[in-house]
């Protein structure tokens, strides 16, 4: 039987979860707390998720120093609309995605290094750096949303506890690098349903969904070391790092203007 999306429900807390399900959740609506039971639970509440935190998964990991902003904003560039451009500077790096609708565009990229501690920073702060990092005086148009964020990289060391399991960010969170973030929940929860359907359905024993851990955790070790050392070479401020930044970037930003023409 399909059971439909109960929207602006709020999870409270579990009051079962090695053999069943028996889930608290509060129901905004009618201002009421019901209880909601099943087989099995998968945790996909981000990376700060209560599911993890009340059955104390481990959650391994640090946070990076370097702090990030994003914007999304507006200028004149008719021959960027359609393409990505990432620029590696020699003291910070940034990235350009356009967005629908003319000359729109999300920025993301590091702080630079001056003003990272300042207590109160505006997208005005960091114009000329990025002008500076992709050798493009840019005239910033409008600016509709900006701010500035930590990462971090952690996992769990586990996937599963009794008949609850985690997906996504909930179970790891990394760097943007190698953009695998959405990727990687979007296949854990792939190599996990069909295996719940198969064991649901009695076509397969509940051994089959060992498996969902023997898979995925592997890969999620694989994945955090793999954009660890990615992010850590794109941002590392020693001599060597600073100078193939600036190479990369002279010839990024040299190709990408030319076939702009």
């Amino acid at each position: 039987m399909k059971q439909a999306v109960l929207w602006q429900h709020d999870f409270i807390k579990l009051n079962e979860f090695e053999n069943t399900i028996s889930a608290l959740v509060h129901d905004s609506i009618n201002n009421e707390e019901i209880e909601i039971k099943a087989s099995y639970l998968i945790a996909c509440d981000g990376a700060t998720s209560p599911v993890r935190h009340q059955l104390e998964f481990s959650f391994e990991g640090g946070t990076y120093d370097h702090k990030f902003f994003v914007v999304d904003t507006a200028f004149d560039w008719p021959d960027a609309q359609h393409r990505v451009m990432v620029a590696p500077g020699e003291d910070n790096f940034c990235a350009f995605l356009p967005l629908k609708g003319n000359n729109s565009f999300r920025i993301v990229g590091t702080l630079p290094a001056k003003i990272s501690e300042s207590e109160s920073i505006s997208f005005d702060d960091i114009k000329e750096s990025i002008n500076l990092t992709i050798g493009k005086n840019i005239d910033y148009k409008e600016v509709n949303w900006f701010s500035i964020y930590k990462l971090h990289h952690r996992m769990v060391d586990q996937f599963r506890k009794g008949n609850v399991f985690l997906a996504g960010d909930a179970a790891h969170i990394h760097s943007p690098a190698g953009g695998q973030g959405m990727n990687t929940g979007l296949q854990d929860a792939y190599n996990l349903v069909w295996k719940l359907t198969l064991v649901l359905k009695k076509q397969a024993e509940p051994s089959l969904l060992e498996t969902y851990n023997e898979e995925r955790l592997p890969f999620a070790r694989f994945l955090l070391r793999f954009t660890d050392q990615g992010f850590t070479r794109a941002t590392s401020q020693d001599f060597f790092s600073r100078i193939l930044r600036k190479i990369s970037t002279t010839c990024a930003c040299t190709s990408f203007w030319k076939n702009c023409r």
